[in-house]
């Protein structure tokens, strides 16, 4: 969701551009830790868009140390700038229903107000892992009702309103995606200069649920399926003797996990498949599933076939994560 940033002075405004530029390489190779810097000038100067900005790098640990405390600091001294993401992920993910009441029935609010809301941030709530309900041993199948509250999945869904493009798929033999007819929904990248706090926390509370490094998750996408549109049966895993596949494995790992968070309910039709297990799975509002794409001994697992099934009416919203057995690259 854009952010609406008040005005501020031009050299707020320059600082802040010269971090995105520093923090994205747009001029060559990325500097995290001179963006952090560009950044920090540019929160100095009055810029909102700074201090969310770097309420995420403290988030991911990029250009810094990885910190949820400062993460939060960072997202309240953006609020109190008056930064409206800021402030609508702060009355989201405050435990303080007051605060939230208050902050949504009005439009204007002093710092006491965010200092409210941001202590009443529950981190460890966050990063504890949820009960799951195991569906099967072999593929390891596990969902977790309630893993994301209505809230946060209407805030992943805006994230993804008016940014959907065509799905790809990758090619077997070149490594390399492109369109293909069995993949007919859309999708919209949550990179690097696109995510916010709530995404990062969402983030954080997956890795807590499978066991799996936080820095092996790749960027997560949000899936978008109108009626009729489908992804027919196939695998997450990299297929190792596809010859397109064998430098994606060495660099960046085996894809060994898929996380799934169902944003929305207000459809019909589109459950997730397993054929191969004779398993099909449609979770409510903030209901989550997670498969295990490989056996233990790591192979890939061929009866984690699975299949996205096209909604009959309505449109199904999902988040989808893929993780790695590598550590991957923020970007």
């Amino acid at each position: 969701m854009p952010s609406a940033k008040p005005s501020t002075s031009a050299e707020a405004d320059d600082l802040y551009l010269a971090g995105l530029d520093l923090l994205l390489g747009m001029m060559g190779t990325p500097e995290p830790e001179q963006a952090v810097e560009a950044f920090r000038a540019a929160q100095a100067a009055g810029s909102p868009a700074a201090a969310a900005r770097l309420a995420v790098l403290a988030g991911v640990g990029l250009g810094r140390d990885q910190s949820w405390s400062d993460s939060l600091d960072l997202l309240e001294a953006a609020a109190v700038l008056g930064d409206r993401s800021a402030q609508r992920q702060l009355a989201l993910l405050t435990s303080d229903v007051a605060v939230t009441a208050r902050i949504r029935t009005s439009t204007t609010h002093g710092p006491a107000v965010w200092a409210k809301a941001r202590a009443g941030v529950d981190i460890d709530a966050w990063i504890r892992p949820p009960t799951g309900k195991v569906g099967s041993d072999a593929p390891r199948i596990v969902t977790f009702e309630r893993f994301a509250t209505p809230e946060v999945c209407r805030w992943l869904m805006r994230r993804g309103e008016g940014a959907m493009e065509p799905a790809m798929v990758n090619d077997p033999a070149t490594g390399q995606p492109r369109t293909d007819p069995m993949r007919t929904n859309g999708v919209a990248r949550i990179g690097l200069a696109d995510t916010d706090v709530v995404v990062l926390l969402t983030q954080a509370r997956i890795s807590a649920a499978t066991g799996l490094a936080n820095a092996c998750l790749e960027t997560p996408n949000l899936l978008c399926y109108a009626p009729g549109q489908q992804y027919r049966p196939h695998h997450d895993f990299f297929n190792p003797a596809a010859g397109g596949f064998a430098d994606e494995i060495a660099i960046l790992g085996q894809r060994v996990a898929t996380f799934l968070i169902y944003l929305n309910d207000d459809y019909t039709g589109g459950e997730t498949d397993f054929p191969s297990v004779g398993q099909r799975y449609r979770g409510g509002t903030g209901d989550a599933l997670l498969f295990v794409n490989v056996r233990p001994d790591g192979s890939p697992d061929p009866d984690t076939l699975h299949a996205g099934l096209p909604p009959a009416r309505g449109r199904k919203w999902v988040l989808s994560q893929w993780i790695r057995d590598k550590p991957q690259a923020i970007g």
